[in-house]
């Protein structure tokens, strides 16, 4: 019987210690040995059958995959409720308070309906914060900052300030540091009253922190005392 000589193999198993051997057979390239490039797929005109080898040639243990990282331009959902839908449903008045929210813009007069045709005070509950929630959902970042500061102003007019501190009031603030968009869309949906109303709260915090003189000077390392003011927590008004 004929032998072979040293360091070779049968075809179609490629020896990988001979880097420089490259097997174009089927075999080679599912067991991933050395592939070669596959020629680019081109469906309007004639493949170049050299395409493949006009590239050095892929080593299977050294190639690597690059995933791009997933880009979205969708802002992250925030639920403004803050997961207390069966903590708010209980005792909301959600005919009240669509009422109020539909004068001010942040509903319309469909859903408004839809909320008192619901059933039972649980249920329109459960139908209204959907509703908001949607709406919130859809709202581009200025808008978002509207809805909730209404919801919450409505919340606390209908006397259930209570549940409206369940809302998830990270993006709440006072009404003079928002946006000047954002508060003319919050001014043009209230009455002329509660725009009143909300002015002349600023005017006293304004007054408040004036009480407090902005030239006073502090050596390094001391402490003011400033006598302890009532705080309003989120209320924004």
């Amino acid at each position: 019987m004929e032998t072979k000589p040293i360091n070779t193999t049968d075809s179609p198993i490629n020896n990988l210690n001979r880097p420089d051997t490259l097997d174009n057979s089927n075999n080679a390239r599912w067991l991933g040995l050395n592939v070669l490039p596959q020629a680019p797929r081109n469906d309007f005109g004639p493949t170049n059958r050299n395409a493949a080898t006009q590239v050095p040639a892929i080593s299977a243990r050294t190639a690597s995959v690059t995933a791009l990282a997933p880009y979205s331009t969708v802002e992250e959902k925030i639920d403004i409720f803050r997961l207390n839908y069966d903590n708010i449903k209980g005792d909301l008045e959600a005919d009240k308070l669509a009422s109020r929210l539909y004068s001010k813009f942040v509903i319309e007069r469909e859903d408004m309906e839809k909320v008192k045709a619901a059933g039972p005070r649980f249920r329109q509950a459960e139908e209204l914060m959907r509703i908001i929630q949607r709406y919130h959902d859809k709202a581009d970042s200025n808008r978002k900052m509207v809805i909730l500061f209404l919801v919450h102003y409505a919340m606390s007019q209908i006397h259930q300030g209570h549940l409206a501190r369940l809302l998830n009031t990270k993006t709440l603030m006072p009404f003079e540091r928002y946006p000047e968009a954002v508060k003319k869309e919050i001014s043009d949906a209230l009455t002329e009253k509660e725009v009143s109303a909300l002015t002349a709260h600023l005017r006293r915090n304004n007054a408040t922190a004036c009480e407090h003189n902005d030239d006073t000077r502090q050596a390094y390392g001391t402490k003011l005392n400033f006598p302890i003011q009532e705080s309003s927590g989120n209320n924004p008004w």
